[in-house]
């Protein structure tokens, strides 16, 4: 499946030395829906947030999103590819706003890992969509994962007392 290795940058920075830029480096499945998210989500990382929050104020809206690069490759190689870009971007003097730069590396794998789930989940969305020309919530994909797993621990968790 093809990932996209994006830059969301302030479009007015363009012709500034690097060091004097901000940017967010990300992976996506699908570009136009994560931009979108970006620009709508009140959620995520402080310093995104606020850079975020500060960008959709001015009329036209300045952040833009440019395509770093097309990656045909499994999750782990679309990571790859994104670290190279933050690299990269960290080496020409650009503030990144990741949230996950700014975390120890435990708390980071943990963090890919969930990024990796949602992406997921969002697969999971527009192949129902597709499907059956109907949206599939978020909280229904979890709710029905947790409805199926729960008894099963409930059960592996009963058992393991019973051996007690």
């Amino acid at each position: 499946m093809l990932q996209f290795v994006y830059a969301i940058i302030d479009e007015r920075e363009e012709q500034m030395q690097p060091e004097e830029t901000t940017a967010y480096i990300g992976l996506t499945y699908n570009p136009n829906k994560r931009f979108k998210s970006h620009l709508c989500e009140d959620e995520g990382g402080a310093a995104k947030h606020y850079w975020l929050q500060k960008l959709r104020l001015i009329e036209p809206c300045p952040a833009k999103m440019r395509i770093l690069e097309v990656v045909d490759g499994d999750r782990k190689q679309g990571l790859e590819r994104e670290k190279h870009w933050v690299q990269e971007y960290q080496s020409r003097g650009v503030r990144l706003v990741n949230l996950h730069l700014m975390m120890p590396e435990t708390i980071r794998d943990s963090y890919e890992a969930h990024v990796s789930q949602l992406e997921e989940i969002e697969t999971l969305q527009d192949l129902y969509r597709k499907k059956t020309g109907r949206p599939l919530s978020k909280s229904r994909i979890i709710r029905e994962a947790l409805e199926s797993f729960l008894p099963c621990a409930f059960d592996a968790y009963k058992d393991e007392k019973d051996d007690e």
